[in-house]
């Protein structure tokens, strides 16, 4: 049973749920909170590159300065060549949890002449320990991708509130049905995009 996609009254305030776009309260990407010392711990505890998910420690934090580029590849697909950094730390979410990655820019200049790297796309890297930022250079060139450069981040506001609301509507819903001990509904799925948001419950 998918709530959103059924006309009951709890689909149709599951649908208003996720749909609003003018709330007048903080909504939270997740309840899990990171201190500086635990993240900057996950983020040493593995070989390689790795990536210090500064996004845990304060959902609006949408503009960042203490970044360093550890990785730079280029990945080859149907639009065109893809570039991918990965950066020693990040505020920008990767997609995950039935949420849809962030979208936003990293600057900053080489030699007078500025870089800016579009990111169209945040995810994982298998192991879990790098953070990948998929896009392309809207100025600037691709040898000017230099690892141990510094950064700036800005992460699309308008976006990640969206997404926010989104995915607490969903946590939301869940907690209703916690609330009203609805034992014969299990959640099993969150889908938080903003093209048909739903709850999935198994009975």
């Amino acid at each position: 049973m998918f709530f959103g996609r059924k006309a009951s009254s709890v689909s149709c305030f599951c649908r208003v749920l996720a749909t609003i776009k003018n709330l007048k309260y903080p909504v939270v990407v997740s309840e899990r909170r990171m201190s500086d010392s635990a993240a900057a711990a996950t983020a040493h505890a593995c070989s390689g590159p790795c990536t210090n998910p500064v996004y845990f420690t304060d959902t609006y934090l949408f503009n960042y300065d203490d970044a360093k580029i550890v990785k730079v590849e280029q990945q080859a697909g149907a639009g065109g060549d893809a570039v991918v950094l990965v950066t020693d730390k990040t505020i920008m979410h990767p997609q995950g949890g039935g949420q849809p990655s962030d979208q936003g820019t990293m600057t900053y200049s080489v030699d007078g002449a500025d870089v800016v790297f579009q990111v169209q796309h945040v995810s994982k890297s298998k192991t879990g320990s790098e953070i990948q930022h998929t896009g392309a250079l809207s100025a600037g060139s691709i040898d000017m991708l230099r690892v141990g450069n510094s950064v700036s981040m800005q992460v699309d506001e308008k976006v990640r509130r969206l997404h926010a609301r989104l995915h607490s509507a969903g946590h939301l819903l869940d907690a209703a049905f916690n609330v009203l001990e609805v034992q014969d509904l299990i959640p099993s799925k969150g889908y938080h995009f903003p093209d048909g948001p739903y709850v999935g419950m198994l009975d």
